[in-house]
């Protein structure tokens, strides 16, 4: 594959990736928030940082598999 394709594919299934995990947890921690009866200050803190670790942790695996696995 050409490379300057390479960051396009990456970056693309990323967010696929991404969409797949945050809406199902996104709903889940609305959903758990409201159920407690978070203020939308601690909602919008908890969703925060919830998606920041995520985040970190999805992008870590991608760059993994991309660089180890397809040698990019």
């Amino acid at each position: 594959m050409n490379d300057k394709y390479r960051p396009w594919v990456e970056s693309i299934i990323d967010t696929i990736i991404a969409l797949v995990i945050n809406f199902p947890t996104n709903l889940s921690l609305l959903w758990l928030c409201q159920l407690y009866n978070m203020s939308i200050l601690n909602t919008s803190i908890t969703l925060s940082i919830t998606f920041t670790i995520i985040a970190i942790v999805r992008k870590v695996v991608v760059r993994n598999y991309f660089t180890k696995r397809l040698n990019w």
